[in-house]
């Protein structure tokens, strides 16, 4: 299936390829161009941005504490402390980043960042893909599909794939299962189900988008209608593999219960960052500062646009972008939200299509304005500023 999707679209993925690549180079570029302005800290060294520690901030230091220690056991105790004083554990973050980081750095017998950056560059060619084969499958229509992916490389906050964090290996995953669905390879759809559950809190609850898309493809669902009648053994056969998730899931929460004799170590975590189960609507504006103010309108937008857009998208991507905007929000806060609505693949479908079929002679510009937004979104992370959460 690889092979041949590769070859039948070859110059279209190495020009991907080149636009990614060069992406990243800018980032480089804009780096240096703001520190020999003298528009960067003192902290922030030139030595850093060549050696590619610029792409390490944020949760990347929590992730290198897992790559380097491990998980720490957790007492009933320290559980208390976490409680009371909101203090930060790496129980937070799922494992399969740090591990496949630290699989990466054996193999190549490099560090931590530099496993990262490796790894950062191979996701995200493999996302970017990915999601050109899926939008060629959407559209049959490879120029359209082509354009969809160069929006996807350089919309705002897109600059996350590249950076050390678990979006690229994430979203990589994601577009791969849905992929693996449509061409009907099952055996290759038990690679993602296995390892999503290990990736984000949120990636359990994919089965549901999955267990859809199965039923749109045996044509038992088009779009809101049923037609249970046409429900096979087969049918009941494909669904079970998506059973492979939940067990994944159970293995990590008996492993956190061996550590720290809580099943569910990851949310008692979400504690040190202030973060509490309540109403999605609850979380907007609950906090003053610019970055949740921001962070709150952005999401609500999004919101719109998929209500609007609910009748041009198959149900599974539907689902897909209302759980993936729903579960974060549960937590009481929008902070990092613009990292989970990079993942939400269809909507540059519908931004790509608009662009292309109803704006068209405008198309090259707003390529160039949306990567400058991107780079402006990027230099809140070369700060390390809360922005870039």
């Amino acid at each position: 299936m690889i092979n041949k999707l590769f070859n039948n679209h070859i110059s279209k993925l190495l020009k991907i390829f080149a636009v990614a690549i060069i992406v990243k180079l800018c980032y480089f570029v804009f780096a240096i161009s703001l520190f020999e302005s003298h528009l960067l800290p003192e902290t922030i060294s030139k030595r850093s941005i060549y050696t590619m520690e610029l792409f390490k901030r944020n949760d990347s230091n929590w992730y290198e504490e897992i790559y380097k220690n491990g998980y720490p056991k957790m007492s009933e105790a320290d559980w208390k402390q976490v409680d009371s004083l909101h203090e930060q554990s790496t129980w937070a973050f799922f494992p399969l980043y740090p591990l496949s980081v630290k699989a990466m750095a054996t193999i190549t017998h490099t560090t931590f960042c530099q496993a990262g950056n490796i790894q950062a560059l191979a996701f995200s060619l493999l996302c970017f893909s990915c999601f050109y084969f899926l939008a060629f499958e959407f559209f049959e229509n490879e120029k359209k599909a082509f354009y969809c992916t160069l929006l996807f490389i350089i919309f705002p906050f897109h600059y996350y794939f590249s950076m050390l964090y678990s979006e690229a290996i994430f979203t990589f995953l994601v577009l791969f299962a849905f992929i693996c669905i449509k061409k009907e390879k099952y055996y290759l759809l038990l690679i993602p189900v296995l390892l999503l559950p290990l990736a984000r809190v949120n990636g359990i609850i994919l089965l549901i988008p999955f267990a859809i898309a199965i039923l749109e493809k045996e044509d038992i669902i088009d779009k809101t209608k049923l037609q249970l009648s046409k429900i096979s053994t087969k049918t009941f056969f494909k669904l079970s593999i998506l059973l492979v998730m939940i067990l994944s899931f159970v293995a990590y929460a008996y492993y956190q219960f061996q550590m720290t004799s809580s099943y569910t170590a990851f949310s008692m975590a979400q504690s040190g960052w202030w973060r509490e189960l309540k109403m999605p609507y609850a979380s907007f504006f609950a906090r003053g500062d610019l970055q949740a103010q921001f962070n709150s309108v952005y999401t609500i937008l999004t919101m719109i646009v998929a209500i609007i857009s609910f009748r041009k998208l198959p149900l599974s991507y539907n689902v897909f972008i209302w759980i993936s905007l729903l579960f974060p929000l549960i937590s009481g806060s929008t902070q990092s939200m613009q990292r989970f609505i990079i993942v939400l693949f269809p909507f540059m479908f519908l931004f790509g299509d608009f662009i292309y079929t109803k704006i068209p002679k405008w198309k090259n510009v707003l390529l160039v304005v949306l990567f400058l937004l991107q780079l402006t979104t990027f230099y809140y992370w070369i700060l390390g500023d809360p922005f870039s959460y």
